[in-house]
């Protein structure tokens, strides 16, 4: 069984790319599909000073929000006729895609080149680019230049 990681932040680069690792598994058959969102507790340390129950309310809004990018894209694969599972994690997003692809036994991640504005991207980094060198299995990216947003 092939199995193919897709992480998304609900972007327009990342839904492609959910959209492409349906078409492989649609081509290889034998295979199966886990989507992965990532909350970034990054910006949860960088938000607030003191734990606070502003915190927490924080932390519950972005995991709503990333449940909901969870079951979209879940939709979207809809027509693949497979069980695709999803993941939330809070940590490090290229870190935890990593993670989650090596203790999964994962053979293949896939995501998009970008998944925020290009100011963001230059001021935070490319997650997709520490993917690439992070990562201890292939990684497919969807290129941004494919995308409506950028």
């Amino acid at each position: 069984m092939f199995k193919i990681l897709v992480a998304t932040d609900g972007s327009a680069c990342a839904n492609k790319a959910v959209d492409y690792a349906g078409l492989l598994v649609r081509r290889i058959g034998d295979a199966e599909i886990t989507i992965l969102s990532v909350i970034d507790m990054r910006i949860i340390n960088q938000a607030s000073i003191h734990p606070t129950a502003l915190t927490a309310t924080l932390i519950k809004d972005l995991e709503e929000a990333a449940s909901e990018v969870l079951q979209e894209a879940q939709q979207r694969l809809s027509w693949v006729g497979k069980e695709v599972s999803v993941v939330l994690e809070r940590g490090i997003p290229a870190q935890t895609i990593c993670d989650q692809a090596e203790t999964g036994t994962l053979d293949l991640i896939v995501m998009g080149s970008r998944g925020h504005g290009r100011i963001a991207g230059i001021l935070l980094g490319s997650v997709s680019d520490r993917v690439v060198h992070l990562a201890r299995v292939p990684v497919l990216i969807v290129h941004a230049r494919d995308c409506d947003e950028v």
